[in-house]
């Protein structure tokens, strides 16, 4: 067997043909095991010029390259290689200069448009995502794939399976954000300490530890309507907020939503006005619920069980300690203000459906406020991180959404794709894609795409990315850092080498732990001139809810604590309920609600009965 190769280097012909050589040695055999196996290398330019030419030199024959694959087969047996499948993806773009050395000529350079700690090289008003790899793995050092901020406007996706590079990415572009003057709000609800280390960088970074009273937590009034924002909308989007958190029966939402009306007229605030009442506290929603049981109008049994589910859920706030700690103050902070720093949101020390709770009150409040004051350049990026908890298929319990949970979850989306082009962008990070639902890869326009062992999450991603079946396979096999990148203005998938936070940083990032101490330094010295983000109201202890109305002695059981509330009202409420709908629906006032509800052409309240 004759192997030749030709290249205009004659030190790299070598190299080839040494190579196919060794790859021969190891699979072929001789007729007899007592024949020596001879190897002859040869650089004589008559038998170069015949081998080229497709003539066999001496006793050999001409393999085709096909042909010589077929002596070539994997081991059937581990041997300790590594073998990772690669494909070739798109390599072309823009030259984007990016060094430390002086001699570059990258005309319009910046360090950073923030008080920082630290000392970063100069570079285009860009973000840096990596270095483009070659088929066979090469980093492409002299290429740079990069996103203009302009392009953040278009929400991101970042996905990628644990290890893969996901949150060393995410970071990245935080870092790098805030260096351009955009401020990033980063909602991180678990492994806190990894985005603590960007403590060691910014003076102005804010980090609120969620449920913690030995740190500074969050204090937020839910009930405040960020500016310019419509109560009436706002209204809208507690309650959907709320109904992620607990599931919730169309009819509950509807009471739940007549009570929250009331208890804004009990505290001075004017829906048709937008007149602004008094700061409005965890007491008033009790009082506003134990005042609308009395205007129940349905039957005896089905108002007690109405009551009594609105009761487990309002008591479950009580007992949410951590929960109520946040929402509880008459100032706390506002959003402009929240929107004004970068801002790390640690949400490590809450329960899932907590966790769900504020990142829906949170997220609504943003966008709404963006909405309501946009601005051409961006301003802001929305950092979703484990966005299943707000936008996944399945709530915190594992059980998939549905009725009016389902339409919550799709108000939410929505909201999120109507905020593109206000000033705000919007990075949805998830581990898995197909944990979330299908409407979220509609409002994602880029994509950044990490190593992922499900078929199922590779191809929803692959396929919208435009990545050939191939290339599709190619994301199982990639390494820790390496991703596909999807920029839509490209057009085109890249396999891309990402850069860390710490490429960028003259020294790199210390690597010291942020501890509590550290945090609690930090934001003290914040929170010193900013009186209203310690401004946290008490829960009085004597509070209590009657679990029925009044007049009725048939409460709904709560029987023992061996079970959670939300348990009792699964097993007991939904059933209840069918029972007695046709003496609810007969109902005068029932009758009354719905032609009002028609007259003003509500057809959500409306669907939320029905289904």
């Amino acid at each position: 067997v004759t192997t030749v190769t030709w290249n205009p280097d004659i030190a790299k012909a070598d190299m080839d043909t040494r190579r196919m050589a060794i790859s021969l040695v190891g699979v072929l055999r001789l007729d007899s095991d007592k024949e020596p196996f001879q190897v002859e290398y040869t650089t004589k330019r008559k038998d170069i010029e015949r081998l080229m030419k497709g003539f066999p030199v001496g006793k050999s024959t001409i393999l085709t390259a096909g042909e010589v694959t077929n002596y070539i087969k994997l081991t059937r047996k581990d041997i300790g290689l590594s073998i990772t499948k690669r494909e070739k993806f798109s390599s072309g773009m823009k030259e984007t200069s990016e060094s430390t050395e002086p001699e570059t000529t990258q005309g319009q350079k910046i360090t950073s448009l923030v008080p920082t700690n630290a000392e970063w090289i100069k570079r285009a008003s860009v973000i840096y995502l990596g270095h483009p790899l070659d088929m066979g793995g090469k980093v492409l050092f002299k290429s740079y794939v990069t996103c203009r901020l302009d392009f953040l406007k278009m929400h991101l996706g970042v996905v990628g399976h644990t290890q893969s590079g996901k949150s060393t990415t995410i970071r990245s572009i935080f870092g790098q954000a805030v260096t351009l003057g955009v401020n990033p709000i980063m909602f991180n609800p678990i492994k806190s300490h990894e985005t603590r280390l960007l403590l060691h960088l910014f003076d102005d970074i804010r980090i609120f530890t969620c449920g913690r009273s030995d740190l500074v937590s969050l204090l937020f009034n839910l009930w405040n309507p960020p500016l310019n924002v419509p109560l009436s909308k706002w209204v809208d989007r507690v309650v959907q907020a709320w109904t992620l958190w607990l599931p919730n029966d169309p009819v509950i939402s509807m009471h739940f939503e007549k009570v929250v009306y009331a208890m804004y007229k009990r505290c001075g605030w004017d829906i048709r006005t937008n007149k602004t009442g008094r700061a409005i506290l965890i007491t008033d929603l009790i009082e506003a619920l134990e005042k609308e049981q009395k205007k129940l109008q349905y039957g005896e049994e089905v108002s007690s069980n109405i009551f009594g589910a609105l009761v487990e859920r309002i008591k479950l706030i009580l007992r949410k300690h951590n929960l109520v700690s946040i929402f509880n103050t008459k100032t706390g902070i506002t959003v402009a203000e929240l929107l004004a720093h970068p801002t790390i949101i640690d949400m490590d020390a809450l329960s899932k459906h907590d966790k769900t709770l504020l990142m829906g009150i949170l997220t609504a409040a943003i966008c709404e406020y963006k909405l309501a004051n946009p601005s051409q350049e961006i301003t802001n990026l929305l950092i979703l991180d484990e966005a299943h908890y707000l936008l996944g298929r399945e709530n915190a319990s594992g059980e998939a959404y549905a009725g009016a949970q389902l339409q919550a979850i799709n108000a939410f989306t929505e909201m999120l794709r109507v905020v593109g082009g206000t000033g705000l962008g919007v990075i949805i990070a998830d581990q898995s894609p197909t944990s979330l639902v299908p409407e979220v890869m509609k409002i994602v326009v880029n994509m950044i795409i990490h190593a992922l062992p499900s078929k199922e999450d590779r191809e929803l991603v692959g396929n919208y990315t435009r990545c050939t079946d191939s290339q599709i396979d190619h994301i199982a096999g990639m390494q820790t850092g390496e991703a596909v990148v999807y920029l839509q203005h490209e057009g085109t998938p890249k396999n891309v080498k990402m850069f860390q936070l710490e490429r960028f940083i003259v020294g790199g990032i210390s690597k010291e732990p942020v501890d509590d101490k550290m945090v609690a330094d930090h934001m003290k010295k914040i929170v010193q001139g900013h009186p209203e983000l310690v401004d946290a109201e008490p829960v009085p202890e004597d509070i209590d809810i009657q679990s029925q109305p009044p007049k009725n002695e048939r409460m709904v059981e709560t029987k023992s604590n061996d079970k959670e509330p939300r348990e009792i009202l699964i097993e007991k409420f939904p059933q209840e309920i069918k029972e007695r709908i046709s003496q609810a629906v007969t109902n005068s006032t029932f009758k009354r609600f719905w032609e009002d509800r028609l007259e003003k052409k509500d057809v959500n309240t409306l669907t939320k009965l029905v289904y």
